[in-house]
């Protein structure tokens, strides 16, 4: 039997108001067919041409085009029997404007309320052109588009959000081994190694790091600045006069200066091979920051993760590195799981806050995320021994039935 394929395209204003689902509902339920992929899509003028080429010349494909430039498109590709085309064409219905100016939709464009508006951006009118679908009238067309989504789906900077609640990061993968990261907020970004760490807690702190403030002319020191080095980054980027990075991984430590120089920023950062314990005091600091490695495991397998048998190896040689290195009234900034012990033990003993306080420093809880465990990740892979190593600690099940924890931004001052 002859199979056909029709690609819908939903247009930037039905996904602002949560239309796409229901429209898409509304296609499956009349045409019988199958929905293979739904993806979001910022649509251009240059793709807009490729979609509408009939339209191009015509002066009705201003309004075509500034309908897309509102935000995302939801792309989707429907596969059914011959003659998928012509069914989606009358469902989606009319868009039509008469020679008096009067607006004409039928089928879906008028359940989900098609118009013509206009707004006005820096002091000038535009009209719009709100028809809510597109979808593509011939097996070829379907085809022509989806080359053109496939090479947008290559180069397309999407949001990244490890966990949900991370901002301002985006992602381009322009093929498996070759991503990049992107900060549009702060003008950087982060090449990848193939096969290599993608930054996930660095971006929380990140995050954090922006809301905080107060780096201007700052020098700092980051411990363990990973392959993208993006912490050091981002702080360069808030204003930082001077940073020292540290990491103890060889091939960590060259894709790191890879992205330095690739940010050109040399002058400020300056990435070291070291490991934290063998760091010997060099001048003061404002600030210490750190996403240092802390899961728990018998056996030590990855600089990136393991943190020694309980966790703490490298969080207690920070604390005890930060006494020495830090001004009065400086900082010390990490990430600490929560299950380590951090504003109170979970076995004999002392809390993380207990370590900083020995040291004159006042700890303090600035953040708290929430991290589900899958059970394909490396928290998960050790759970019985973090279970071993803190007894008094309780995991507990969200709404899906996963286990999580939570990740602690502590953010400590020398007093």
């Amino acid at each position: 039997m002859k199979r056909e394929n029709c690609v819908v395209i939903i247009t930037p204003d039905a996904v602002r108001k949560n239309q796409g689902k229901s429209i898409l509902e509304d296609i499956l339920r009349e045409t019988k067919a199958q929905l293979a992929w739904e993806k979001n899509f910022y649509i251009k003028e240059g793709s807009a041409r490729i979609i509408y080429p009939k339209q191009v010349k015509k002066k009705h494909f201003k309004p075509i085009v500034a309908n897309f430039l509102m935000g995302p498109s939801s792309v989707a590709l429907f596969c059914g029997k011959a003659g998928l085309s012509k069914k989606i064409k009358k469902i989606k219905g009319h868009f039509a404007l008469s020679e008096n100016g009067v607006l004409k939709t039928s089928g879906l464009r008028r359940k989900y309320g098609a118009q013509v508006r206009k707004i006005t951006t820096k002091g000038k009118n535009t009209k719009i052109y709100e028809f809510k679908l597109h979808a593509t009238d011939t097996p070829k067309e379907a085809m022509e588009l989806l080359r053109l989504f496939n090479k947008l789906d290559r180069n397309q900077a999407r949001p990244y959000q490890p966990f949900g609640q991370t901002k301002g990061f985006f992602i381009k993968i322009h093929s498996v081994n070759d991503k990049t990261i992107i900060n549009k907020e702060n003008n950087y970004k982060l090449l990848i190694r193939p096969s290599g760490h993608m930054p996930k807690m660095a971006t929380l702190l990140c995050n954090y790091l922006s809301k905080r403030g107060g780096f201007k002319k700052s020098t700092i020191l980051e411990v363990g600045t990973g392959e993208t080095a993006t912490i050091a980054i981002h702080l360069a980027k808030l204003g930082a006069k001077k940073i020292t990075a540290i990491e103890p991984n060889p091939v960590a430590i060259r894709w790191a200066q890879k992205n330095i120089r690739a940010n050109k920023l040399e002058k400020i950062i300056k990435a070291t091979k070291l490991f934290v314990g063998d760091y010997r005091t060099r001048g003061k600091f404002d600030f210490m920051i750190s996403n240092p490695p802390q899961m728990p495991t018998k056996r030590k397998k990855s600089l990136h993760d393991d943190g020694g048998k309980d966790g703490k190896q490298i969080i207690k040689q920070i604390i005890k590195l930060a006494e020495l290195i830090i001004i009065q009234n400086g900082w010390i900034i990490f990430t600490a799981f929560d299950f380590l012990g951090v504003d109170k033990s979970f076995n004999q003993q002392p809390s993380i806050f207990e370590l900083l306080k020995r040291r004159s420093f006042r700890p303090k809880i600035v953040e708290s995320i929430k991290k589900p465990i899958k059970p394909t990740s490396y928290t998960f892979q050790n759970i019985k021994h973090i279970k071993k190593e803190y007894p008094l600690y309780r995991f507990l099940k969200d709404g899906s039935g996963l286990l999580h924890h939570k990740i602690y931004i502590v953010a400590a001052k020398k007093v």
